[in-house]
């Protein structure tokens, strides 16, 4: 697995912003259950570049939780997560902090190559 990984501190609140192919993507989602990998699907934006398929996931999570791409121009598919809809406001659903921390667990069993970027504040 190839990560890279910025600063990171204690805090409240965490961004971080993450890219890969999305064949390595879709070995991220096989080691998550059906439930999971459908809402981390929902997750992701998607953007064709020189016949590369790209997945760029834009998070802020913690106190404040949403999903960031507004900043990516052109993109071919945006995230259709919306906070609230369901995950995670009733018994035995996913919410937005435990969807990344599972996400970002499978990348390091995958052993996906991605490239991930993070901070805190």
């Amino acid at each position: 697995m190839k990560t890279r990984n910025g600063f990171v501190s204690n805090s409240s609140s965490t961004s971080f912003t993450l890219m890969t192919t999305e064949a390595e993507h879709q070995k991220i989602l096989a080691q998550l259950d059906a439930n999971l990998a459908k809402a981390a699907d929902k997750l992701v934006a998607r953007k064709n570049i020189g016949g590369v398929d790209l997945v760029m996931m834009g998070v802020e999570y913690g106190d404040v939780q949403c999903i960031s791409t507004e900043t990516w121009d052109g993109l071919d598919q945006v995230p259709t997560f919306e906070i609230g809809n369901g995950l995670g406001n009733r018994a035995g659903e996913v919410s937005l902090n435990d969807l990344v921390h599972h996400y970002r667990e499978a990348v390091k069993e995958s052993g996906a190559d991605v490239v991930f970027g993070s901070h805190t504040r």
